[in-house]
């Protein structure tokens, strides 16, 4: 059903069936392996998207036949609009609730490096997010806290693996952009804890900044050139296996409390675009230190453009 905008109280609703069919395949020493299954789903969602006082959204979504059997998706969010200092601030709360069967190669793989026969339980996982979002002043504010049990992981060995017990995840982040005339500074915070770290790995700070001077051209050609940076601090990154292509967990090589610093320039004339793009251009004096995971290192020190024509019917 669909909402009534003439009706003070009014949702939308509706109730569905979905029929998922998996076909994978993995190697194996004598060839390959073949799974086929299939999974149906019964859901069902409410939800008020017009209303200028409250939007929200709740839906339920269960597994009642086939391999998966038995997972739950239960998910809801509400947006607030709250008129603040003679402006609109939004404020949006979501959280959900998740049973998630493993994936048919958690549970089964044999090739010539790597072989496992698994029987996972169901990973549980609750997450409560928060946003606050002031256009006005270009500031977002958020929280997220993940309670997660069962998680499904790779091992010291490249090996899938389960964490019998429980922990929490609970990240902070904060998008703030300045404007001073044509000066521009765009500043991007993430703080990550995790409550045992014995099996998942996440960098305690992610940061990113920009700074640009924007203008025109005669008045007719809009460009803007700047710098950028993305860091993020010191931790034990996931190793990389290629023969599986799955990261896994390690406590030898720490990776991070490096800077990767990008030089660019924009411009836009009418229907026209370009743009050049310096990348990683403090790659040359940096000792060797940029590495995103262990044994794979950052792209080093490389000059990208492009242009974009925009055509209309």
């Amino acid at each position: 059903g669909f909402e009534d905008k003439e009706r003070k109280f009014t949702f939308g609703k509706r109730i569905f069936l979905e029929n998922e069919i998996v076909r994978a395949t993995h190697p194996i020493p004598s060839g390959t392996r073949k799974y086929n299954y299939t999974n149906l789903y019964v859901g069902a969602e409410i939800s008020n998207a017009t209303s200028s006082f409250l939007q929200w959204n709740a839906l339920a979504r269960f597994a009642v036949l086939g391999r998966n059997f038995g997972d739950a998706f239960v998910k809801g969010f509400i947006n607030k609009p709250i008129v603040f200092l003679s402006d609109t601030v939004m404020i949006s709360v979501e959280g959900w609730y998740q049973d998630i069967s493993p994936d048919i190669y958690q549970e089964h793989w044999n090739d010539n490096h790597f072989k496992w026969e698994n029987n996972f339980k169901k990973q549980h996982e609750v997450v409560l997010k928060a946003m606050l979002n002031w256009d006005k002043i270009k500031l977002n504010i958020g929280t997220n806290y993940a309670m997660l049990g069962n998680f499904f992981y790779n091992d010291r060995n490249a090996l899938p693996s389960q964490f019998s017990g429980s922990f929490s995840v609970f990240s902070a982040m904060l998008n703030k952009e300045f404007n001073i005339g044509p000066l521009g500074w765009n500043n991007k915070i993430l703080i990550q804890e995790v409550s045992n770290d014995t099996v998942l790995h996440v960098p305690s700070l992610n940061f990113y900044t920009s700074i640009y001077f924007k203008g025109a051209i005669f008045k007719v050609m809009k460009f803007q050139v700047g710098a950028e940076m993305y860091y993020n601090s010191k931790f034990y990154s996931d190793k990389y296996e290629p023969s599986t292509s799955r990261f896994y967990l390690q406590n030898d090589i720490i990776t991070g409390g490096y800077p990767q610093l990008n030089a660019f320039i924009n411009a836009k004339l009418k229907r026209t675009s370009a743009f050049a793009q310096l990348m990683h251009f403090n790659s040359s004096f940096s000792n060797g230190k940029f590495f995103s995971s262990p044994f794979y290192p950052i792209n080093q020190m490389a000059f990208r453009f492009g242009f974009l024509w925009s055509f209309y019917d």
